[in-house]
């Protein structure tokens, strides 16, 4: 076991199975309790000599549908195997028809669509937890926290009995980020390597692999092997509303017009100034990675807010704040000596300190705590619950300071990841986009 763990550098491939079911699907949150199951499979595809005109089919074929048997499946059946198209393979930078290595059929995407997605049932998720991690560090090298996949359909292939194969071979990448390929096999019997019983007749199988890896398709003796074919590409969250060309419309957010109606009033921050929101939702800031996964780890209120000044043109960051000092007496203070024989200490005054960037705990010792002062900045709202025992409510601990002396001590000094928002004078925010428009948009909880 040792030396096997020793020498597994990554994986390369896996697969696996989604029995198909006829009864009614109910999903769950979890599929801790029962298995992820799917319906038959429906393709449609063109008729290649009546324009206009589409069939449909299902697998496994013998399969009722909303509880009837279709009469008519074999007869479709043949129809797609003469809708096909030879499939070809790439060699020297073109495609080459040669039946003594390839022999399938084919039908491109513009020519059929499927019920079926890889996403809907755990193997994307799959994809993205065994060979996503190893993908990255070739092709996109930091932020791997908001890194996905997408899969991409690609071809149908029919490869029918006797002598449907495709010998030993790599794929051809379709673009840089592609990583790899998943061939999706739907339950239709046929002869191989080994005899499909019925039981696997109602299972659709797949497997997946990395673009470099050599591999087959053996050949069927008997009946037709259908697969469905996919690219997968590594991609950032696709449609974030924190990209640069999100799907998501940032007016469509209730803050947006409140950002808005903020900036047209004259009277609010004359000189400007910094607008500050403590983040509602918690996030693990005090660590190596964070300063690349900030604004774009931002979730719920909290990117609304963030997409709303965004897209009025102002300028935003997402910085820690330290904990007030005038919070509480085991709050870290400004540090201060005095005679002991004072009554009273010299008072200690309140300090807020924002960080310039989110950092790992620092481990000081002795001496000031590095920090910066904030200057004027009007929070528009108030931190979460704050508790000593285990940080909590959003705060983590960011600095630990260890004091020499006769008695040593541990100090310790804890952030808030917050939104700080820069807000022009007035005379110069009309530069910025859509601030002093009226909003005439219907109401969009409306249609």
């Amino acid at each position: 076991m040792r030396s096997a763990y020793n020498g597994y550098v990554s994986n390369y491939c896996c697969g696996g199975n989604v029995p198909i079911t006829t009864d009614r699907i109910i999903r769950s949150a979890t599929s801790a309790y029962q298995p992820i199951r799917a319906p038959p499979v429906s393709l449609r595809w063109d008729h290649s000599k009546e324009a206009g005109q589409a069939r449909y089919i299902h697998f496994p074929l013998d399969a009722p549908v909303d509880g009837h048997h279709t009469d008519n499946q074999d007869y479709m059946f043949q129809e797609l195997l003469e809708a096909c198209d030879p499939a070809t393979f790439g060699l020297g930078g073109r495609d080459v028809l040669d039946e003594q290595y390839r022999k399938a059929g084919k039908l491109d995407t513009n020519r059929f669509s499927t019920s079926f997605h890889p996403h809907d049932y755990g193997i994307v998720d799959t994809i993205s937890q065994t060979l996503l991690p190893s993908a990255l560090s070739h092709i996109m090298r930091d932020r791997f926290e908001h890194r996905g996949v997408l899969a991409e359909l690609y071809k149908l292939n029919v490869y029918s009995g006797p002598g449907g194969k495709f010998q030993a071979h790599v794929d051809t990448p379709r673009g840089a980020t592609q990583f790899g390929s998943l061939v999706v096999c739907l339950p239709n019997p046929f002869k191989g390597l080994s005899l499909h019983n019925d039981e696997q007749n109602f299972l659709l199988n797949w497997a997946t692999f990395y673009s470099d890896c050599e591999h087959e398709v053996l050949e069927v003796e008997e009946g037709h092997r259908i697969t469905l074919t996919y690219n997968l590409y590594c991609v950032e969250n696709v449609g974030g509303v924190m990209q640069s060309h999100p799907t998501a419309d940032a007016s469509s957010f209730p803050l947006m017009q409140s950002a808005k109606d903020l900036l047209a009033d004259d009277n609010f921050m004359r000189q400007g100034g910094t607008v500050g929101f403590y983040c509602a939702h918690m996030y693990a800031h005090n660590n190596k990675t964070s300063e690349k996964l900030m604004p774009f780890a931002l979730k719920g209120i909290d990117v609304a807010i963030f997409t709303a000044f965004r897209n009025l043109g102002l300028q935003l960051s997402v910085l820690p704040v330290l904990q007030d000092a005038s919070s509480d007496d085991e709050d870290i203070y400004d540090s201060a000596t005095y005679d002991s024989d004072d009554s009273q200490p010299p008072e200690r005054k309140p300090t807020q300190m924002i960080g310039d960037s989110f950092h790992p705990i620092k481990l000081l010792h002795g001496g000031e705590m590095s920090r910066i002062p904030v200057q004027d900045v009007l929070w528009l709202n108030s931190p979460s619950a704050f508790s000593h025992n285990a940080g909590g409510g959003g705060w983590e601990v960011a600095f630990a300071r260890i004091a020499y002396g006769n008695e040593s001590s541990l100090e310790w000094q804890y952030s808030h990841a917050t939104i700080m928002v820069t807000i022009p004078k007035v005379g110069e925010r009309g530069v910025l986009s859509g601030v002093g428009e009226t909003n005439t948009s219907t109401d969009r909880a409306t249609f």
